[in-house]
Formats: C-alpha cells, structure tokens, sequence
C-alpha cells in the first residue's frame, strides 16, 4: 500500500506539500497540486483514516447505541440518524444490545465500544442507562444525544415525544367513538415512556369519572398481545350487550397491538366489530394489519433527525436548523368502531385519514 511519503517522492515535493494538497488545508501552488493529484493517482493512494483522525482530531464517525435492531422503533432510529449524518458526509458506527443479557451492562458495554472507537459523537435510545450513568458519561464525552426520554441536567441533549399527550389521544380517539368499557395492556414498568403513555391514558378517563375495565400486565411483544387476546376471550362475554362488556382495549405499543388481533381473528373474534383495538406508535406495518390498525403516530423519525442534526452542530459546528415542535397524533384507520354509547368531547387530531374506500369498504356499526 502506498504513503504519503511515496506519494511525494514521485511527484518530487515535499510530505508537507503533499497532505496541503490532499487535506485541502493551505495553500499549494497549481503546479505541485497537478504532480501530487497525479501521483496519488498513479499510485493508487489513500489517505490513512487514523492519520486523518489524529491530525483533524477527529474521527468523522457518528457513534449509535440502540438496546436491539429487530424492532422497527430501534431500526428506524437508526436509518434517521444514518440519513441525516451522510447528507453531511459522516458515517455511523452501531452498536445494539442483546435481549438475552441484562439491559444496563449491554448499554454500557455498546457505548464503552462506541467510544473505544473515537467516534466523534453518539446517539443514544432506549432507557436501559440511568440518569446517573448518562451524567457520569458526560464527564468522558462531550458531545451525546439521548432520544426518547428527559432528563432535567442534560435537557438540552434529550429529545422526546409528548408521551403522556400520546396517552390521553388514545383515550380520547377511544371516548370520542363512544367506547367506556376499555380494556389496558400496558408496557414494561421500568420504561419511563410507557409510564407517561398509561399516565397520559388513565388521566383522560378519569376527567370523564372511568377507569380500565380490565388490565393486563405487557412487554411490548408481540407474544404478549396473544397471551392477552386468549385472557380476554375467556374473560369478555359478547353475549352481554355491548355496553355491559369491554368494547375497546388500548395497547401500550403496535406489536402487542398484532399479536392481540391475530389471536383473536384465529379465535373467531372480530376486530372491530366484537371489540376495537388502538395501538401506539405507528410502526410501518400498522396499515397492512388485518383490519388497519388504528394508533398514535409519534414522531420518532423526526425527533431522531432533530437529535442527530444538533449532534453534528455539537462535533463539527454544522449549523442545524431550528426545532419545529413535533407532536404525537392519532392515526386513524379501521381497527376501531363506534362503541354504544354518546361520544365524549371532540376528536384528536388525526395525521392518517382511513385507508381508500375502493380498497377497504367503509364498515358501520349500528347503536343499540
């Protein structure tokens, strides 16, 4: 493999003149920049990525730690942060846990990696690292963004949806077509963002005097939502009437959403007709669901390009746009009916009008 020193021996000037010309840092007369282009061509040079880094300091790498890569949420963090860090001419470094070992060392171990790798900066989601391992993590890096929660001493490093609005527009979205009997499948309780979300939930139905008529305990899997769909079978009498019984229930994230609803089509049950379902999120596959599932958009790709864009201005001085206020929405398709009873309060905002009328036939409800 050829050097730089190789390179200025052929084109017969100095190793000085040489990295001016190929940095493109200071000045070098027309004629040396011709011998040295020509040279490295002819010998087929590359500049050392570790000389580069050790002369500009720096490495040109982004660094992104997710707790696993199955999951659309974690994926899509990942190809937002990617997006934005290529249209300014860097590249990441990814480093994932692993769901079969404990949380917190895998998040320590990945970003103790990242940083072994000097990469300039880091993306950081997932909650698995305590308030007070981010902030002792500032003490080692300067420049790191956390999404999906907030802590109040790293307020400007955090970026994060209005999880609690999320819960109350699931609520609402549910109140507002006449459901009262609501059925709960919460997250993992250690997640800060699913404590929001139930929070958020539970508020808004205590504003109109309701609470969940059922709850079930979840872990954002798909294996849950069916566990929870064979409890409610069991549970949920659809020989009652409709406003007797459950008629909704409120999944705190879209997989448990599936897996809910294809446990209870295989059950003979229908969805929405027997019993509307909302999830959260708005993962890419809500809209290829059998029925298209109904749930709030958060916007995590967004919050993702705001966080990777301020890094950038953090390690390189790139000056990143404004943060436009993003907000959590409902997205409204055909996994929710109207329910028994009178609509409370008006609709939420809807981001996601229902599917094309030629391709999904509207269905109706009658009111008891």
């Amino acid at each position: 493999m050829s050097t730089i020193k190789d390179v200025a021996r052929q084109a017969g000037v100095g190793v000085a003149t040489v990295s001016r010309a190929i940095s493109g840092r200071g000045s070098v007369s027309p004629r040396s920049l011709e011998l040295v282009t020509a040279a490295a061509r002819a010998l087929d040079y590359r500049p050392s990525a570790i000389a580069r880094a050790l002369s500009l300091k720096r490495s040109g790498a982004l660094g992104v730690y997710v707790p696993e890569l199955a999951s659309f949420f974690h994926s899509s963090i990942v190809s937002a942060a990617d997006k934005v860090a290529r249209a300014h001419g860097t590249h990441l470094i990814v480093a994932c846990g692993s769901p079969m070992r404990e949380g917190r060392q895998e998040a320590i171990t990945g970003v103790d990696f990242l940083l072994a790798r000097d990469c300039d900066g880091i993306v950081i989601a997932g909650h698995e690292l305590s308030d007070r391992d981010l902030l002792a993590l500032r003490e080692r890096m300067r420049h790191f963004v956390v999404i999906n929660r907030r802590i109040p001493r790293l307020r400007e490093q955090c970026f994060a949806p209005d999880h609690r609005e999320g819960g109350r527009i699931a609520a609402r979205a549910l109140l507002n077509r006449g459901h009262r009997r609501i059925a709960l499948l919460e997250g993992p309780a250690r997640a800060p963002d699913n404590r929001q979300r139930l929070e958020g939930f539970r508020e808004e139905l205590a504003r109109h005097g309701l609470a969940p008529a059922l709850v079930f305990e979840g872990d954002f899997s798909r294996e849950r939502g069916w566990q929870v769909a064979q409890e409610l079978m069991q549970r949920i009498d659809r020989d009652r009437p409709p406003a007797q019984r459950c008629s909704a229930v409120f999944c705190a994230n879209d997989r448990m959403a599936m897996g809910l609803t294809s446990r209870l089509w295989l059950g003979g049950w229908r969805v929405p007709e027997d019993l509307s379902v909302i999830g959260y999120d708005d993962d890419d596959f809500a809209p290829f669901t059998t029925p298209p599932l109904s749930t709030v958009r958060m916007p995590m790709t967004e919050l993702t390009e705001q966080a990777t864009a301020a890094l950038l201005t953090r390690c390189y001085g790139i000056e990143a746009a404004p943060r436009p206020a993003l907000a959590p929405a409902l997205a409204s398709r055909l996994s929710v009916l109207d329910g028994p009873f009178a609509p409370l309060g008006p609709a939420p905002l809807t981001t996601v009008s229902p599917p094309d009328e030629t391709l999904f036939p509207a269905r109706t409800k009658s009111m008891p």
